[in-house]
């Protein structure tokens, strides 16, 4: 099954992505956004890859399929190392308070 879509549908389809991510872009730009990429780097990159799945999804879903498996099993280390550090800042934390 041939999935490919026609220059006029991939143009579509990119400006469409572009969109999207300029607004995901313009909402992580905003105070909150800014705070939660900050404390939440991790999952503003895998919200940006899901985005970029979803609308690859559109060309080939094999493709985007595969494109989603291989960034979840290269994020899984990355996330786990990032919630890890992320534990230890709030240990940190908790033994301050407890000292105090």
């Amino acid at each position: 099954m041939n999935e490919t879509l026609s220059g006029r549908q991939r143009g579509i389809a990119l400006a469409g992505l572009f969109a999207s991510s300029m607004a995901y872009a313009m909402a992580l730009n905003t105070k909150q956004g800014k705070r939660f990429a900050d404390r939440q780097t991790w999952s503003t990159v895998v919200a940006g890859v899901m985005l970029t799945t979803g609308w690859m999804a559109l060309e080939s879903k094999r493709t985007a399929w595969l494109n989603f498996i291989y960034f979840f099993v290269a994020g899984i280390p990355i996330i786990v190392r990032s919630l890890w550090l992320q534990l230890e800042e709030y240990d940190r934390a908790v033994y301050r308070i407890l000292e105090d």
